[in-house]
């Protein structure tokens, strides 16, 4: 009789292992890693989506934080261009308004001089004193270029054009 209830239970034990189902074996519970089911930390299902959705939050936020600083910095050197181009136009302007009056202002003394010499009678000679005539060979008028005012400037290691003082 202990023979008949031994072979009962080794058959049983038997049935068993063969039909059990391999990945039931090695599951334990979804953790993912091949150590026994009690061993190592709890990695629960709710504790890793918590984490990973304010991981991405945080994520998303910074990006669109350093998308708006990146926005904001174009538009501050847009404008700081516009600013600078307007300045270059308006010296422009003053350099080119300075340049004309003192156009004019050399085509008034012309004409003065002219004036000047046109009203200066000459004396009348007497018959007696007799006119040397030598001709001077005359200069050539000599070419007034306006060049500005230049200033070094030893960061760039150029000299440069600015607005006269």
């Amino acid at each position: 009789m202990t023979r008949t209830i031994m072979a009962i239970a080794t058959a049983f034990l038997f049935v068993i292992t063969v039909f059990a189902s391999a990945a039931d074996a090695g599951y334990c519970g979804g953790r993912g890693y091949g150590g026994p089911c009690g061993v190592g930390p709890s990695f629960g299902a709710s504790t890793k989506s918590y984490g990973a959705k304010r991981y991405y939050a945080r994520a998303i936020a910074r990006t669109k934080a350093k998308a708006r600083a990146r926005s904001i910095a174009a538009a501050k050197a847009k404008a700081k261009a516009r600013a600078v181009a307007a300045a270059r136009a308006k010296a422009k302007a003053k350099a080119r308004a300075a340049a004309k009056a003192a156009a004019a202002e050399d085509v008034e003394l012309a004409e003065e001089i002219r004036d000047e010499n046109s009203t200066i009678s000459t004396a009348s000679l007497d018959k007696s004193e007799s006119t040397d005539t030598e001709e001077t060979p005359t200069e050539e008028p000599k070419v007034n270029k306006n060049v500005g005012c230049k200033k070094f400037f030893p960061a760039v290691g150029m000299t440069l054009t600015v607005p006269c003082e």
